[in-house]
C-alpha cells in the first residue's frame, strides 16, 4: 500500500470480512461516509491511510508505514491532524507529511517554529529515509552503482511518493509544486542541489525574493522594441528639424532677393 493510487482505490472497493455469527459466510463491507467529510479517500491515502475496515469498526483505517488504525470518523475530523498528533513521533509519513502544517504560518510559507523540524535536521532526514523502506523498498538500491540510492535522496530532501506499483516517484515537499517531483537520475545532487524552501519575506507575502522571475524574453524584446521606437522618433524629429531650418533659410534668401 505504499502506492498512492492503491491506497485511493481501496476505498472504492468493497471488503469481505468473517461473519462472527456463521464463520463459514462473510460480510460485505463499504466505505461508509460521504464526500462532505473532510475524510476522503483521496485526504486518507494521502495522510498514509487505506481502508481496512472490520465488523466492530466497519470505516477502520491503517497507515502503510506504521500500521496505526484509526476509526469513528467524525464529518470534521482531519485526518492529516489526527496522525500527526497520534504518530508524529514514530511514524515517519505522519513526521513528514502530516506534520508539514505546522511548519507553516497562515500564509502558506516555511517558518519551523520548531527547530527540530528543519528539512536539514538529522530527524527529519531519518524519516525521509525511512520512507524508502516502504513495501519491497527503494528499487535503486539495489544497484551498488546507482547515484541515487535512498540515502542521497533522503540528505538532498527527497521523500518516496510512489503513485502506482513499481514507480520510482520522490519529492521534495518544501519545494514549490512544479520543481517538487523527480524520478530517480544518475545523482540525486543533479536533481536537488539544495532544499527548496520558500520563506516568509518583509511584506508577508510568502514568496522568497530569491524565487522572482528575471524578466521574460517578451518583456526583454518589448523594451527594446520600445527603444528602437523612441530613437526613430528622435531621429524623425532631427529630420524634420533640418528640413524646416532649411526651408527657413530658403524663405529668408527670397525676402533678401525682393529687397533688393
Amino acid at each position: 500500500m505504499e502506492a498512492l493510487q492503491a491506497r485511493i482505490e481501496s476505498f472504492a472497493k468493497a471488503k469481505r470480512v468473517k461473519n462472527p455469527a456463521k464463520p463459514s459466510s462473510t460480510i460485505t463491507l463499504k466505505w461508509p461516509h460521504p464526500a462532505h467529510f473532510t475524510a476522503t479517500s483521496e485526504s486518507l491515502a494521502e495522510a498514509g491511510f487505506y481502508f481496512n475496515p472490520s465488523l466492530e469498526d466497519r470505516d477502520n483505517v491503517t497507515c502503510y508505514m506504521c500500521d496505526k488504525q484509526l476509526s469513528d470518523w467524525e464529518a470534521q475530523d482531519d485526518p492529516f491532524d489526527i496522525h500527526w498528533e497520534k504518530r508524529g513521533v514514530k511514524c515517519c509519513w505522519a513526521a513528514v507529511r502530516c506534520g508539514l502544517r505546522g511548519d507553516m504560518d497562515r500564509h502558506g510559507a516555511f517558518i519551523f517554529p520548531d527547530k527540530s523540524r528543519l528539512p536539514s535536521s538529522k530527524a527529519m532526514e531519518r524519516a525521509r529515509l525511512e520512507t524508502f523502506s516502504a513495501g519491497d523498498g527503494w528499487m535503486h538500491d539495489q544497484d551498488a552503482n546507482h547515484g541515487a540510492n535512498s540515502r542521497k535522496m533522503a540528505h538532498a530532501g527527497f521523500v518516496y511518493t510512489p503513485q502506482h506499483a513499481g514507480d520510482d516517484l520522490a519529492t521534495c515537499l518544501y519545494s514549490k509544486p512544479a520543481s517538487r517531483q523527480s524520478r530517480a537520475a544518475s545523482t540525486s545532487k543533479q536533481q536537488h542541489k539544495e532544499l527548496s524552501v520558500p520563506t516568509k519575506t518583509h511584506d508577508g507575502s510568502g514568496e522568497d525574493e530569491s524565487d522572482a522571475a528575471p524578466p521574460s524574453r517578451r518583456s526583454r524584446a518589448a523594451s527594446s522594441s520600445a527603444k528602437g521606437r523612441k530613437l526613430a522618433r528622435s531621429q524623425s524629429r532631427t529630420e524634420l528639424g533640418d528640413v524646416a531650418e532649411g526651408a527657413d533659410e530658403d524663405d529668408a534668401g527670397e525676402a533678401e532677393e525682393e529687397v533688393v
